[in-house]
Order: structure tokens, then C-alpha cells, then sequence
């Protein structure tokens, strides 16, 4: 194969002890560790062409079965080596041409890396999100349930009052969760936004968590206790995890992707 750039994965501490043997990469490709320093950079040599598949993607179904893949592979290699030590995670597509300049790319951020390190050795990414089940009633239910046109004006008027009483409920639930959450993680990021998952739900809080890897069963445990008064309230709460700590890496934009 004739080298035309590195795909990387992740960037490490060189000192931090690792499995002897090293994942495949993309494809089953070879994983590599490429010295930058007090840092390494985990990677993949891959070929020109390779490269330039990664950077082209396509709209055909093909094209985008095998980016999906190579996205699976590629969250595959960084679960990897975050569970086996502090692992700073780089998003999917990042690649470098010359490795000579790797060092130098990295340099400002070194300060910012080992801190981030230091913060989530360890430790690993929970997701929590409230979704409110918030449905409105259909016209043509309302209507057969009224029994005159004064009723049916009445329950239409009334829906956005009985929403607003619903919603603050569910509020109510949803800050009681998170007091009780936010003791057994280091840190927690709340988002202003994000997509629910079907029609009929609001998202009423999205989170991300930081916790101890050695008390998942705790964390676990402790969401669980408050789903039942969530459900009750009409609140769904998706608690997907744990991932490498994708939300709390310091921002950096290394001067080496392509």
C-alpha cells in the first residue's frame, strides 16, 4: 500500500500503560501509535485513495453503508483505548498528512490535554435526557367527547392550559432527578437543545455525565429508583452510556487535519 496520510483516532498520554496489543483499525487496518512529545497520536496509515474516499463520501446508499461502517469501526478503536486508560477522542474523519508536524500542531495544547487527562481518568460519559409525552388531543376526539359546541370550544381552550400544568409537573419531576443525579458525578453538562426521538415528545432537560467507571452499578442503580415517578408524570428518560467523554474534552483544533 502505498501511504497517503493517517487517519487518527485519539490522542493519549505516552506514559499511560495500554493493552500490548493494539485494535484493528478501519477495514481490520493497523492501529499505530505516533510519538508527538509527551503525547501520542493513536492512528491509521491508509492510502491515498482511501483518504480521499473518507473526504469525497457520497450520496449513493453504498457510499454511505460504508462510511457507517468505517464510523463504527472508527468509535470501535477509541472505546477501546478510553477504557484502558485517559484517551483525549477525536471526531471521525481526522486526518494527517505529515506526521513529521504532529508534535508542533499539538504543542499549545498539551497544557489543555493533560488536564483533561487528569479530569476523566477513570471516568466515563453517561447521556440523560427527559422527554415529555405531550401529545395533544386530536380535534375529532374532542368533538365526539363534547356534548355541544360550547363543550367542544371549551376543551379546545383548555388544552393549552392542562399542557402548561403538565409541563410544569414534569419540571418539578425533572429538577428532583437531576439534584438527586448530580452527587454521584464529577461534572455535568446541560444542553439547551436537542432532537426527540418521535412526534409526541418534548425534551425537557438534556445531559451529559461525567462518573466514575467503578460506580456505573451506583449510577445505574440511582437513575433507575426515579424512572417509575418519572413515567408517571408522562416523562420517558433515555440513559444511554457510557461512551469515552466526548462532551468534556477541552475544544483544540490541531493545525495537521486535512
Amino acid at each position: 500500500m502505498t501511504i497517503g496520510g493517517f487517519h487518527l483516532f485519539a490522542l493519549i498520554p505516552t506514559e499511560a500503560a495500554y493493552a500490548a496489543t493494539l485494535p484493528p483499525g478501519l477495514e481490520n487496518g493497523q492501529v499505530m501509535l505516533l510519538p508527538a512529545g509527551d503525547l501520542a497520536a493513536v492512528a491509521q496509515p491508509v492510502s491515498g485513495g482511501f483518504l480521499s474516499r473518507l473526504q469525497e463520501g457520497g450520496a449513493g446508499e453504498a457510499e454511505r453503508a460504508w462510511l457507517t461502517e468505517r464510523l463504527l469501526d472508527h468509535e470501535r478503536v477509541v472505546e477501546t483505548f478510553a477504557g484502558s486508560g485517559p484517551a483525549y477522542p477525536l471526531g471521525f474523519g481526522v486526518l494527517l498528512t505529515d506526521p513529521a508536524i504532529l508534535k508542533t500542531a499539538i504543542a499549545p495544547h498539551v497544557g489543555d490535554l493533560e488536564a483533561f487527562f487528569a479530569r476523566t481518568r477513570g471516568r466515563q460519559e453517561w447521556s440523560l435526557k427527559f422527554h415529555l409525552r405531550s401529545e395533544a388531543p386530536r380535534r375529532g376526539d374532542v368533538a365526539r367527547s363534547a356534548r355541544s359546541g360550547a363543550d367542544y370550544l371549551a376543551a379546545r381552550r383548555a388544552i393549552p392550559v392542562q399542557r402548561a400544568e403538565l409541563e410544569t409537573r414534569a419540571r418539578e419531576v425533572v429538577d428532583a432527578a437531576i439534584a438527586r443525579i448530580r452527587p454521584l458525578c464529577q461534572a455535568m453538562i446541560a444542553r439547551d437543545a436537542g432532537a426527540a426521538p418521535e412526534a409526541g415528545l418534548s425534551l425537557l432537560a438534556n445531559l451529559a455525565l461525567l462518573a466514575d467507571a467503578d460506580a456505573e452499578q451506583t449510577l445505574v442503580a440511582a437513575v433507575d429508583i426515579f424512572v417509575q415517578d418519572a413515567n408517571s408524570a408522562g416523562i420517558d428518560i433515555p440513559f444511554p452510556g457510557p461512551w469515552p467523554p466526548y462532551s468534556f474534552r477541552p475544544k483544540i483544533t490541531p493545525a495537521t487535519t486535512t
